[in-house]
């Protein structure tokens, strides 16, 4: 049977394989042209509670490290301290010149822990906040023979008395 006018035979295949009910509607065109235009206000939502679980976890985390950092920068100070006085000790006790114990610990630009414009160790009446006071120094921060150096730490600001470890004043027999 012959068609009353002429259609192409690829026009004709493409009326067979893809019939009208498969083709999309004017309702599905509307949607692909605009399905991605934006997120939506759930989908923004659970973002911003998995921003606040992973913040409300990492950010005591962080504070936490961070003390533990400033802590062990402190303490480091007093061993440097008690490291350096011990072989003073030992070079005087053998007949060496003594030497700026305070100048010889500040050397190399060591500052305090957390006030970056102090000097790290002093021999000042009162420390500051992350700084190590050393006594029992004479007026040239030399060691002076029997009188036993007493190294003390002040606290570092933003830490508590529970995160020390060790005691923070060492004393250094000069004997």
């Amino acid at each position: 049977m012959t068609a009353p006018f002429f259609i192409p035979a690829t026009l004709a295949y493409l009326i067979r394989t893809n019939p009208v009910s498969k083709m999309p509607s004017r309702h599905d065109r509307h949607q692909t042209r605009y399905c991605h235009q934006g997120y939506t206000l759930i989908e923004m939502m659970i973002v911003v509670a998995i921003l606040g679980i992973i913040s409300a976890i990492a950010i005591p985390a962080y504070n936490g490290y961070i003390r533990q950092a400033r802590v062990s920068a402190l303490l480091g100070h007093i061993t440097i301290a008690e490291r350096i006085i011990r072989s003073e000790v030992a070079r005087y006790a053998a007949g060496g010149k003594p030497v700026d114990v305070l100048g010889e610990l500040n050397g190399g630009g060591r500052t305090a822990v957390g006030n970056y414009n102090t000097a790290a160790f002093t021999t000042a009446g009162v420390a500051q906040p992350g700084q190590v006071r050393l006594g029992g120094l004479d007026a040239n921060n030399q060691l002076q023979a029997g009188t036993p150096v007493v190294i003390e730490a002040e606290p570092v600001v933003g830490t508590l008395p529970e995160d020390y470890p060790a005691p923070l004043v060492v004393t250094v027999a000069t004997e």
